[in-house]
């Protein structure tokens, strides 16, 4: 299982993208190319930048399939016009780049402008001195699931019309027996740990590395609650 991309989407699960911070329907938070950890190495690109830099970098390392700005400003707490800035100059030195794409919004597809890392290798250099940002903190089950995994329902009751955390389980084995490993991550993020739990005695989730990114986290959330 990957690690868990950003544009955001309208928290009720009933429009098109707010564009605005959303945890629970963030494009860009998913799998994507593994993008390179914290490792010290001798003479640090990164000394000179600015903490927008880092800051915009280190939410782009985090949504390795693309985001869009406004969300970049909502994660790292700046003026969207501030981001726009850092982008532009990030782009100009090699690190980012941007692009306009359609990705799969509800039954329609989305037009979203789109930055992520551009992973040259001043840019891999660069990110061993970057420290990761920590996750989202926040537990909540959200009501609704992300437009962009609606279709993923086409038996039955129709993603629009899902509600959680009532229909919690029938979601946990859909998304984590699909292949798209952004529903997957999505799931085991956001879905309320009883349910994992649940899913996880179950035949075919009980085995695997379905089993081992199920344990990984169980456990982890826990730890994270507890703390």
């Amino acid at each position: 299982m990957a690690t868990a991309l950003g544009a955001a989407g309208d928290a009720t699960g009933d429009g098109f993208p707010s564009l605005v911070e959303t945890r629970s329907q963030d494009i860009g938070a998913g799998p994507g190319p593994r993008v390179p950890v914290t490792i010290a190495v001798k003479g640090d690109p990164t000394a000179d930048w600015t903490e927008a830099q880092r800051a915009v970098t280190g939410v782009l390392r985090n949504r390795p399939r693309g985001t869009t700005a406004p969300q970049i400003a909502a994660v790292a707490g700046l003026s969207e016009r501030h981001v726009q800035r850092t982008l532009r100059d990030l782009a100009g030195h090699g690190f980012a780049r941007f692009s306009e794409e359609k990705v799969p919004w509800g039954n329609n597809l989305l037009e979203v402008q789109l930055w992520r890392l551009d992973l040259t290798e001043q840019c891999v250099r660069a990110l061993a001195f970057l420290p990761r940002l920590p996750g989202p903190s926040d537990s909540t089950c959200p009501q609704r699931i992300p437009p962009e995994f609606w279709p993923m329902f086409w038996s039955g009751t129709r993603g629009s019309d899902i509600e959680l955390p009532r229909d919690s389980l029938q979601v946990a084995c859909t998304l984590l027996g699909c292949p798209d490993q952004a529903a997957q991550v999505w799931a085991l993020q956001h879905l309320p740990i009883e349910t994992l739990k649940l899913c996880r005695t179950m035949r075919g989730y009980d085995q695997g590395e379905i089993a081992t990114a199920l344990d990984a986290a169980i456990s982890e959330r826990e730890e994270a609650r507890s703390g």
